[in-house]
């Protein structure tokens, strides 16, 4: 399964067959995995620790946490979501199930100086534990947050993107010319309060973004990318693409 598949293939799991268990050699794998992630934005560090659940405070019987810590800089949290989301596109490929965990709590608040972003949990998982067809989704249509051409394939694939409470605060608008601008809605509908919606949908645009770029590369898409500093308003513009075919 390559990364474009895993996105239709991969769910976020909550519950774990108890008898199936993660190899040393699959978890090594992970490692490998964590350690090669592509930034969204160079210069910010990251630092990824694999915990046991139970050293956690997580409530999934998933076996293991990603627990992530960044320094605080500009764009600091669609990064640390660009990078795991890698590994969510992984994982699949290998029957690893996982779960964005947002309610993650941890004693060390700073690690090396470094902040505590967010914590992902994981564990071994069987075949039909991942998604088979579309219609298992629950998502916004295309036209509810893609506005102008379509590009193929690619508005519909870039929809099935996790996010915090399935608030999807992406909207995309696809100019004439080639400029896709990818903006965040701030006033989602979910159960989470504004503070931590806001909070958290800063790391679902960095996994929005690698998923668009993993659907643009599948597309036959060359792109650059510009992003945006946070502003006030609603929604605020994240990102710009160039794209070339």
């Amino acid at each position: 399964m390559n990364e474009y598949e895993a996105i239709f293939a991969r769910k976020s799991v909550r519950k774990y067959n108890g008898e199936l268990k993660l190899s040393e050699e699959e978890l090594e794998l992970i490692r490998d995995k964590l350690n090669g992630l592509t930034p969204l934005v160079d210069g910010i560090e990251v630092e990824f620790e694999i915990k046991p659940c139970k050293e956690t405070n997580c409530k999934f019987n998933a076996q293991y946490c990603v627990v992530a810590y960044s320094q605080e800089k500009e764009h600091w949290k669609e990064n640390v979501g660009y990078k795991p989301a890698q590994l969510d596109l992984f994982l699949p490929a290998i029957n690893v199930g996982a779960c964005w965990y947002g309610m993650g709590r941890v004693k060390e608040k700073y690690v090396n100086g470094k902040r505590y972003a967010i914590m992902y949990c994981f564990g071994k998982c069987g075949e039909q534990d991942f998604r088979s067809r579309k219609e298992e989704f629950t998502r916004k249509k295309t036209e509810e947050i893609w506005k102008g051409e379509f590009l193929g394939g690619v508005a519909d694939a870039v929809r099935f993107a996790p996010s915090a409470c399935n608030s999807q605060p992406w909207r995309v608008v696809y100019e004439d010319g080639g400029t896709v601008k990818v903006y965040r809605e701030k006033n989602t509908d979910n159960i989470l309060t504004r503070t931590l919606s806001r909070y958290f949908n800063g790391f679902d645009m960095g996994i929005f973004m690698y998923i668009f770029e993993t659907v643009l590369k599948r597309e036959g898409y060359e792109f650059s990318r510009k992003l945006y500093p946070e502003k006030d308003g609603n929604p605020v513009l994240a990102a710009e693409y160039t794209l070339k075919q």
